[in-house]
C-alpha cells in the first residue's frame, strides 16, 4: 500500500468512525460521567496517584482517570471536549483494526473492510457515546497496540502497551493467550519466543491476585458485575448472538456458502476472540446479556468476520458489494442517530436536573428520591458546585428543602 493510498484510507476510516456519532456533541454528561469527573479531581494529579493505585477498583481504570483530569484542566466542565476525546480514541481504534492487516496472516484485504465496519457498528455505540465508558476504548487501544508490537517483534513496546491495557480495564487479560498464539504461529523457535511473554504472565498473575484478594472490598465483586455463580452460560451466548446480529450473521452465511474460498482460519479466530472477549463480562447477576459498551472488545471479532465476507464477496461482485457496504453504513449510522441518541438524552435528564438545582441552591438540601446510585448524586453535586466537601442529605431535616427527581428528570420541591 502506497503512502498516498494509506493516507486516503485513514481519512476515510476516520470519517466513517465519526459518521454515526455526529450528534454526540449535543449530549450532556450522563450519570457515571460525574463519578469519573469527581474521581479524576482527586486522583488525576501526580500527587493523587498513590491513592489511585491503592484503590482496588479504579487502579484498573487509571488511564481514563488521568486522561479525564487532563481534559478537565484544559476544558473545564463543558461536555463536548470529553465527547471529542471519545471520538478521537474511537478513530485510533479503527485505525488499529486496519493496521492488523500489516500481519500477513490477516492482510489488508480483510483488515480494511473490517475497520470500516468496526467504525460504524452500532452494537458497541454505548462505549463511544457515554464518556464514562472511556475505559472500554482505552483498553482496546492498548491491547491492539500490544498485539501489533508483538507480531512485529517489538516486545518491550508490547509489554508497555499491555501494562497500560491492564491499567485501563480488567478485561485486558484476555489478550495474553492471543499474544502467545500469534508468537507460536510465526515462530521458528517457540520456547525462546514464548519466554518473551514471561513478564506479561508474571504481571497478569500479580494483577489478578490483587483483584481477587480484595474480596468484598472490590465493588464489582459484590454488586453483581462479576460473580462466578452467575448464569454465564446464558449471558455469553445471548450477548454473542446479539453481537453477530445482523451483519455478522450475514457474514457467516456468506462464508459458509463460499467455504472453499473462505479464509477460515481468520473466521475461526474471530469467533474465538469474540467468546474470549465477552467472557469476563458474562458473569453478571443483574441482566441476561452484557451491556453494549462491553461488546467493544469483542466487536473486533465481528468486524473481522464481516471483513472476510466482504473481501470474498467483492472479489466477484464488486458493484453489489459496494451497494451492500452503503446499506450497512446507512443502517448502523441511522440506528444511532434516530434510535439511540434520544435514549441517551433521556438518561441524562436526572443528573442534568440535579446539576441545575445544585448550581442554583448553594445550601444543604435532602434528596428524597433519585433513579441512580447515591455515589452518582454526591459526585454530581460536588463536581458542579466545585466544593469537594459538599454532600447530599438523604434524610429530611426541619427547614431544609427536599428534592425529588424521577427517571424522566422531573424535579419536585418539598418543604
Amino acid at each position: 500500500m502506497t503512502r498516498r493510498r494509506a493516507a486516503w484510507t485513514a481519512l476515510l476510516l476516520a470519517l466513517l468512525a465519526v459518521l454515526p456519532y455526529l450528534r454526540v456533541f449535543q449530549l450532556p454528561f450522563i450519570s457515571d460521567d460525574y463519578l469519573l469527573l469527581d474521581y479524576s479531581r482527586k486522583w488525576g494529579p501526580l500527587s493523587g496517584w498513590p491513592d489511585l493505585f491503592a484503590d482496588v477498583l479504579y487502579r484498573s481504570r487509571s488511564t481514563s482517570v488521568i486522561l479525564t483530569y487532563w481534559i478537565q484542566l484544559a476544558a473545564g466542565l463543558h461536555a463536548w471536549p470529553y465527547q471529542a476525546a471519545s471520538q478521537v480514541v474511537h478513530i485510533l481504534n479503527t485505525w488499529m483494526v486496519a493496521l492488523l492487516g500489516s500481519w500477513p496472516r490477516i492482510g489488508w484485504k480483510v483488515s480494511i473492510p473490517a475497520a470500516a465496519f468496526f467504525a460504524v457498528h452500532e452494537i458497541h455505540q454505548e462505549a463511544v457515546l457515554w464518556y464514562s465508558a472511556m475505559p472500554e476504548l482505552l483498553v482496546f487501544l492498548f491491547m491492539a497496540a500490544a498485539f501489533l508490537f508483538t507480531v512485529h517483534h517489538r516486545h518491550w513496546f508490547a509489554f508497555a502497551a499491555y501494562a497500560l491495557a491492564l491499567l485501563s480495564k480488567e478485561s485486558a487479560v484476555v489478550v495474553l493467550p492471543f499474544l502467545a498464539l500469534a508468537l507460536w504461529l510465526d515462530s521458528e523457535r517457540w520456547p525462546r519466543d514464548a519466554a518473551r511473554l514471561l513478564p506479561h504472565t508474571l504481571l497478569t498473575a500479580a494483577y489478578a491476585w490483587r483483584i481477587f484478594a480484595a474480596g468484598s472490598s472490590h465493588l464489582h465483586l459484590r454488586d453483581g458485575t462479576f460473580n462466578l455463580a452467575s448464569p454465564f452460560w446464558i449471558t455469553l451466548p445471548v450477548t454473542f448472538a446479539r453481537l453477530l446480529w445482523v451483519w455478522g450473521a450475514l457474514a457467516l452465511v456468506l462464508l459458509w456458502i463460499h467455504r472453499r474460498r473462505c479464509p477460515c482460519r481468520i473466521a475461526l479466530g474471530s469467533l474465538v476472540w469474540m467468546a474470549a472477549a465477552l467472557l469476563p463480562y458474562s458473569f453478571l447477576n443483574y441482566m441476561n446479556r452484557a451491556p453494549s459498551r462491553h461488546t467493544y472488545l469483542a466487536g473486533l471479532g465481528a468486524a473481522l468476520l464481516v471483513g472476510c465476507a466482504w473481501s470474498l464477496f467483492a472479489s466477484r461482485w464488486r458493484r453489489a458489494a459496494a451497494l451492500l457496504a452503503a446499506i450497512c453504513i446507512l443502517h448502523n449510522s441511522a440506528y444511532v442517530w434516530i434510535w439511540k441518541h434520544p435514549q441517551y438524552l433521556r438518561r441524562a435528564q436526572p443528573t442534568e436536573a440535579l446539576a441545575r438545582y445544585a448550581r442554583l441552591h448553594r445550601g444543604p438540601f435532602a434528596l428524597t428520591c433519585w433513579p441512580y446510585t447515591r455515589m452518582v448524586a454526591e459526585s454530581t453535586v460536588r463536581v458542579v458546585s466545585g466544593d469537594n466537601a459538599r454532600t447530599v442529605h438523604w434524610a429530611v431535616a426541619p427547614g431544609t428543602p427536599a428534592v425529588c427527581i424521577d427517571e424522566a428528570g422531573r424535579l419536585e420541591l418539598q418543604q
